[in-house]
C-alpha cells in the first residue's frame, strides 16, 4: 500500500474511531434507557464502546493517556449495583480511568483489598468505616449509595414467626458483616443476647447459606440480595423483617476513596462523586434498568431479581446519625475494642456530595 493510501487510510479510521468515541460519550442512561426501549439503549451503547474499541489501536492508548487510574470494587450485593452504572455516567473529559476489580462477595474481602493497595475505592456497608478509622486506613466516605437490601428469614416450618423466636434457634450468619451486626443489635433491642441466647452457625459466605437453609442446618438467616430473594422464593422461606426499623434505619453504606487520591485528584474525585450521585438517581427512577442488571451481573432470573431490586432503597445521602449509631454498636457489641463514634465525623467528607448536589450538608445527613 502506497504511503498516501496508509495516510488516508489512517484518517478514515482515526475519524470512525472519534464519531464512535462520541457516540459513546453522548449515551446518557438517565434519558436514552425510556427514549429508546431499553434494550435499544443498550444495544446503542454497546455498538458505539465496540466500534470505539475496534479501532483502539490507533487511538484508544492515546486517549487513555493522561486519565488518573481509578481502582473500583466490583460489587454484586444488589443494593450496590449504582456502582455498575458510574462509569456510564462519566463523561469523557472527567479524565478518569475506571477499572472495576473483583476481590470478593464481603465486606472485610474489600477492607483487605484496600488495606494491601490493590483499591482506590470500594463500596460496602457504614460498619466498615469504623474499621477504616480503627485500623488507621487513611479512607474517607465521599457519597452514600447502599439501602435496604437485607432479610431477616426463617425456613419453612421452623416455626419462627418474630424476633423473639430465634432464642434457641439455630441462625446462620457471616460473622460481623452488616446484616449480622443488625440482628444482633435488633436483637439486643427486644433483650436476646444473640451470642448466648441463639445458637449462631457461622457460615462464610452467601452460597453456603442458601445451601445450609435448604438443607435444614439452621433455621433462620440474616442476609443480603440476591441471596435472601433466592431463599425467600425457592425455598418457601418466610420474611421476618428487613432488619431496618429495629436497627439503624435504610441507610446502609457509602463510597469510600483513599485519601492520597482525594488530595491528590480533587477534580477525578468531584466527578466521581457527580457520576455516582447520577447513577443512584437513575436506578431509583428505573427499575426496569435495575432489574436486568441484576440478572446480569448475578446470573439470577427475572423473578429473583425484581424481588432484590423491591427490596432495596439505594441513596446518595450520608446520615451522620446512623453512622454514629452503627460505630458506637460495633464498639457496644464488643466487636472492637474502641468507641469511634465521637470522632468518625473527620472520616465522612460532604464537601464532594455538597458542590454535586447544590445542598448543604444539612440536608446530605449531617448532624450539628
Amino acid at each position: 500500500m502506497s504511503r498516501d493510501a496508509q495516510d488516508a487510510r489512517r484518517r478514515s479510521m482515526a475519524a470512525l474511531f472519534h464519531e464512535a468515541a462520541e457516540r459513546a460519550d453522548a449515551f446518557d442512561p438517565c434519558t436514552d434507557w425510556e427514549a429508546r426501549g431499553g434494550g435499544g439503549a443498550r444495544r446503542r451503547s454497546f455498538l458505539a464502546l465496540a466500534l470505539a474499541s475496534g479501532v483502539a489501536s490507533l487511538g484508544g492508548a492515546a486517549r487513555a493517556q493522561g486519565r488518573v487510574p481509578f481502582r473500583m470494587d466490583e460489587i454484586n450485593a444488589v443494593h450496590y449495583l449504582a456502582t455498575h452504572f458510574v462509569e456510564a455516567n462519566l463523561p469523557r473529559d472527567a479524565g478518569v480511568d475506571w477499572r472495576l476489580v473483583r476481590v470478593g462477595s464481603v465486606g472485610h474481602a474489600r477492607v483487605s483489598a484496600f488495606t494491601r493497595g490493590d483499591l482506590d475505592a470500594f463500596a460496602t456497608g457504614w460498619n466498615y468505616l469504623a474499621t477504616i478509622e480503627l485500623r488507621d486506613l487513611r479512607g474517607q466516605a465521599v457519597c452514600g449509595i447502599g439501602g435496604g437490601g437485607s432479610r431477616l428469614l426463617a425456613r419453612r416450618g421452623s416455626g419462627i414467626r418474630t424476633l423473639a423466636d430465634l432464642r434457641g434457634k439455630r441462625v446462620g450468619v457471616n460473622e460481623l458483616n452488616s446484616q449480622d451486626i443488625m440482628l444482633i443489635y435488633a436483637l439486643r433491642g427486644i433483650g436476646i443476647d444473640a451470642m448466648r441466647e441463639v445458637r449462631r452457625v457461622p457460615i462464610a459466605n452467601p452460597a453456603g447459606i442458601i445451601a445450609a437453609m435448604a438443607r435444614g442446618d439452621i433455621d433462620a438467616t440474616a442476609t443480603f440480595e440476591p441471596s435472601a430473594s433466592v431463599i425467600l422464593a425457592q425455598q418457601g422461606a418466610t420474611m421476618i423483617t428487613d432488619l431496618t426499623a429495629e436497627s439503624f434505619g435504610k441507610s446502609h453504606g457509602g463510597l469510600y476513596i483513599r485519601d492520597a487520591f482525594v488530595r491528590d485528584h480533587p477534580r477525578e474525585t468531584e466527578a466521581i462523586v457527580r457520576a455516582t450521585v447520577r447513577a443512584i438517581d437513575f436506578v431509583n427512577a428505573n427499575k426496569e434498568a435495575y432489574i436486568e442488571k441484576t440478572m446480569q451481573v448475578t446470573g439470577q432470573s427475572r423473578e429473583i431479581a425484581t424481588l432484590a431490586v423491591e427490596n432495596v432503597s439505594p441513596s446518595w445521602m450520608m446520615p451522620m446519625g446512623t453512622i454514629k449509631a452503627i460505630c458506637k454498636a460495633v464498639h457496644e457489641l464488643g466487636l472492637e475494642d474502641r468507641d469511634v463514634s465521637p470522632v468518625i465525623e473527620a472520616r465522612v467528607n460532604y464537601g464532594f456530595l455538597e458542590r454535586v448536589t447544590g445542598k448543604p450538608k444539612s440536608e446530605l445527613g449531617h448532624a450539628a
